[in-house]
């Protein structure tokens, strides 16, 4: 629960136990009255919106489509709290389900965009996806692109951390 002061609460909810994933909900403390993640939770606290964040798993000991997978089962899921008279009450009591945003940066980003793509060959009702927010998703291809060789000297990002990050997660 949420201490005097906190403009977000979340809880954890075990997606597959079997697989051992999560979500994270979060809602704006104005809308229920934890604060764990500071990036989602300014997220939630500033739209003000009810954030589920799937805890998928990572690479390189799970490779990609993964974490593709464990995303659409977090997609499912809310689908499925919305319809049970018994599902997750923060769903159920203050969803606007037909009006969902996936979010992801970076590989999230990535991850974000083919749940989209996935889920537009679904039937999700009451669920209705109407956005798709990237934050620098993170894409590639077999030969880099203009815009990437302009930044090759990027001392945040350079290509060796590039090279690294895409052998790390795709399978071999």
């Amino acid at each position: 629960m949420a201490s005097n002061g906190d403009p977000v609460v979340s809880k954890d909810h075990t997606l597959n136990g079997q697989k051992k994933t999560h979500v994270r909900i979060y809602m704006p403390a104005i809308k229920l009255a934890r604060n764990d993640d500071i990036t989602t939770s300014k997220l939630t606290s500033e739209v003000p919106v009810i954030v589920v964040s799937v805890g998928y798993y990572i690479a390189p000991e799970n490779r990609l489509p993964a974490q593709h997978h464990d995303t659409m089962e977090a997609i499912l899921w809310v689908s499925e709290q919305a319809l049970n008279p018994k599902g997750e009450q923060w769903i159920r009591d203050y969803r606007e389900i037909s009006r969902c945003y996936l979010h992801g940066s970076g590989c999230g980003g990535n991850i974000a965009f083919f749940a989209a793509l996935e889920a537009t060959r679904m039937e999700l009702e009451p669920l209705k996806i109407v956005g798709n927010i990237m934050n620098e998703p993170m894409f590639g291809g077999m030969e880099r692109k203009k815009l990437e060789l302009q930044n090759r000297m990027d001392p945040a990002f350079p290509f060796c951390a590039y090279d690294l990050t895409w052998e790390l997660s795709l399978r071999r």
